[in-house]
């Protein structure tokens, strides 16, 4: 791990890695997704373009990277509260994009598309919290520059994603 620049995104890498070894276990268990059939799509934490598996590895480590800043949003230090709410509102749109098209995807085994359906009613229910209009803006303005980043390289997004996304900007 590099040295983190303050104590809370050390504590978000723990959160982050952390997560990443519990999918291992999980993957030693049972299958969650088919053979990789070398598809490869758009991951709003990645600047290139990723296969399933390594969605579902993105999916679950930052729906627990928001878990952990959701934790944070009512901080009594105003500038911890708004990177809280900030990061919580730009990771749960993102990782609600991507379990959605691990959804859609057809690569998920049954234990799979349970998995990341278990996903999706956490960052369905965290959609619906309100976040403060600031940390919003901030939140859409980092993602659409990821996207436009990720873009600029790699072209358009998958079809499959890119309607995801028309339909669903941010909350």
């Amino acid at each position: 791990m590099s040295l983190p620049s303050d104590p809370w995104s050390f504590a978000e890498t723990l959160v982050h890695e952390t997560a990443h070894l519990k999918l291992f276990g999980v993957l030693a268990i049972v299958e969650l997704s088919s053979p990789d059939e070398g598809q490869r799509f758009y991951a709003p934490w990645r600047c290139d373009p990723r296969p399933v598996g390594g969605l579902l590895q993105g999916t679950y480590a930052f729906l627990a990277v928001t878990g952990f800043w959701r934790h944070y949003r009512e901080a009594s230090d105003p500038a911890v509260a708004l990177r809280a709410n900030t990061e919580f509102a730009r990771w749960r749109s993102s990782a609600a994009l991507v379990a959605r098209t691990l959804l859609d995807s057809g690569e998920l085994t049954a234990h799979g598309r349970e998995f990341v359906e278990g996903m999706m009613r956490t960052l369905t229910a965290w959609l619906a919290e309100p976040v403060p209009s600031d940390a919003q803006h901030a939140a859409r303005a980092a993602a659409e520059a990821h996207l436009t980043a990720w873009q600029r390289l790699h072209g358009p997004l998958p079809d499959q994603q890119r309607l995801i996304l028309l339909a669903d900007r941010f909350p």
